[in-house]
């Protein structure tokens, strides 16, 4: 089935694009979106519709799916779209940001593991949870 880019999708992706910095729930979208819409020339897309858009763009590896810590919620990120599956993700569990490790870094760790283990990496599905540098500094300073 052909796929377009409806308005709503659209609109769906750029504010994604310009909130790349923390991962978002749903309803974080839906409200942003809804009040960006009161200014815009577009109708804010409804909450289930962005619960279709983003499980298609999940699937399409432009978007990264979390769970936000022990809870049942998601939280969604967007990436570098296709540069993303030469590299492996950090994500700190304070803050909630989502890093792109350096690719050669990822490569080295890849090949390690593949000719020590027999193992082949998935590096769209690989993430690595920890601290940030910003994060483990505050933690200092408490």
């Amino acid at each position: 089935m052909a796929s377009y880019d409806s308005i709503q999708k659209k609109a769906l992706i750029d504010y994604m694009r310009r909130h790349d910095e923390r991962p978002l729930t749903i309803d974080e979208i839906v409200t942003g979106l809804t009040a960006e819409a009161q200014t815009g020339n577009y109708i804010a897309p409804g909450k289930s519709t962005v619960y279709r858009l983003m499980t298609k763009l999940v699937e399409g590896g432009s978007v990264k799916r979390f769970v936000r810590g022990k809870s049942r919620q998601f939280l969604y990120q967007i990436t570098d779209g296709d540069k993303c599956h030469l590299h492996f993700h950090l994500k700190c569990d304070v803050c909630g940001r989502l890093y792109h490790m350096d690719e050669e870094i990822s490569r080295i760790i890849a090949e390690i593991i593949g000719q020590k283990n027999g193992f082949t990496i998935d590096r769209d599905e690989t993430t690595f949870y920890g601290r940030c540098r910003a994060c483990k500094k505050s933690d200092v300073n408490v």
